[in-house]
């Protein structure tokens, strides 16, 4: 009986299938095959603005040199802008910043010795207070200066702010934007403009523009609200700050080209290592302990106590401790401190100095390094080296 019914339910199937297979047929000679529409993915467009924008400032001289080539100074800017809605996680924890990509042109104050200044830098604007007409936001912005006037011994020997073309151009901002129509904005901007070489070419006093600006912005197309609904959720910060420890490693190197004043190109060697503890996904803050040997101190100590008297190793190595602060932005990293020398001869007008730094990490927990020094307001040198970051976790470190 079990093989009766077997072969019955064999016989359906195959009757089954020779009726699908003869209907298909038909169907193909008829040509009404079944067609299927293909799901299109709506393309959100980004939020991207074109904005122009108006400076009027002047030139504060921080040092006596400069006052000859002060006075009050117009700028002009043209950016393209892209409103981030978070794409990517990091521009959600900031709370969704804007990202320009600018170029700036100023006549400066006239001066002969001074000439015309150029720059092209991104800038990111973070938000600190923001409604659906108006933002409040600090925007900074890092990139290339070229002023056509430097310093000269013979031809241009009464610019002493800068000593090279091309320079390190920082503008930092505080700035109020308004939606005007949902296709214009307007913004009032005060902000500080520096440039500066980062002491490689001398002399480097700098140049420091305080500013005041006013722009407008056309949207290239009207504002897309559905990007927010794409925007990613945060993950739960899973771990207790205070056990999470960062330890960083690292050296870089710095050329000092002070062919102008003394006819002599001098090197730079810095390296340090810091413990650092995360406050929250974003920031962290701890301690650095660093070592510098700069060249310049050697010539220094010669003319101050004589070409007979001996200079050793430790009086021109200067080790310095430097309370450290870093945000982070995906791969990059901001890092801040403010420290003091701790062993070495004084060479300097003052023993407090400031460390600016940018680190990306290239390669897992490697990161290349950009650090700028200060002293007094004036850069000591700027420079380019390697690091290495680890990140550990001593609360699950624990964990089975």
């Amino acid at each position: 009986m079990f093989y009766i019914r077997f072969l019955r339910i064999i016989i359906i199937c195959l009757a089954m299938c020779l009726s699908l297979q003869s209907h298909a047929n038909q169907c193909f000679k008829k040509k009404k095959q079944l067609t299927f529409k293909p799901f299109k993915q709506k393309k959100f467009k980004p939020n991207l603005l074109l904005e122009t924008r108006f400076y009027y400032g002047f030139l504060a001289y921080h040092h006596t040199e400069l006052m000859l080539m002060q006075g009050h100074l117009s700028g002009f800017e043209l950016s393209a802008i892209y409103k981030t809605f978070g794409k990517k996680e990091w521009q959600k924890r900031h709370n969704y910043p804007y990202i320009s990509y600018n170029v700036f042109y100023s006549p400066l104050t006239g001066h002969p010795a001074l000439g015309n200044l150029y720059a092209i830098y991104p800038a990111l604007s973070i938000p600190m207070y923001q409604t659906k007409n108006y933002y409040l936001s600090f925007r900074t912005g890092l990139g290339l200066g070229y002023i056509t006037k430097h310093f000269d011994p013979v031809e241009n020997y009464k610019n002493l702010a800068i000593g090279s073309h091309v320079n390190i151009f920082i503008n930092l901002m505080f700035n109020y934007r308004y939606h005007l129509t949902p296709m214009l904005d307007i913004s009032a901007g005060l902000g500080l403009i520096h440039l500066s070489n980062g002491g490689i070419a001398s002399p480097n006093y700098g140049i420091n523009l305080p500013t005041a600006s006013l722009a407008l912005a056309y949207k290239i197309s009207a504002e897309n609200r559905r990007l927010y609904l794409r925007r990613p959720s945060i993950p739960v910060f899973g771990y207790k700050g205070n056990k999470v420890f960062i330890y960083n490693i690292q050296a870089c190197y710095a050329t000092k080209d002070m062919g102008n004043v003394v006819g002599k190109q001098y090197n730079v060697y810095n390296g340090g290592i810091s413990v650092l503890k995360r406050l929250s996904p974003l920031h962290v803050v701890g301690i650095t302990l660093e070592g510098t040997w700069d060249e310049v101190n050697q010539d220094v100590l010669k003319q101050e106590m004589g070409d007979t008297t001996a200079i050793s190793f430790s009086d021109v190595f200067r080790m310095g401790i430097v309370p450290t602060y870093e945000i982070e932005f995906s791969r990059l990293i901001a890092n801040m401190g403010v420290g003091f020398y701790i062993s070495g001869k004084k060479t300097t007008n003052s023993e407090v100095y400031a460390n600016i730094a940018l680190k990306y990490l290239a390669y897992k927990n490697i990161y290349l390094l950009i650090n700028l020094r200060a002293h007094g307001g004036r850069a000591a040198f700027l420079g380019w080296g390697l690091g290495y970051r680890l990140e550990w976790n001593y609360e699950r470190s624990k964990l089975p």
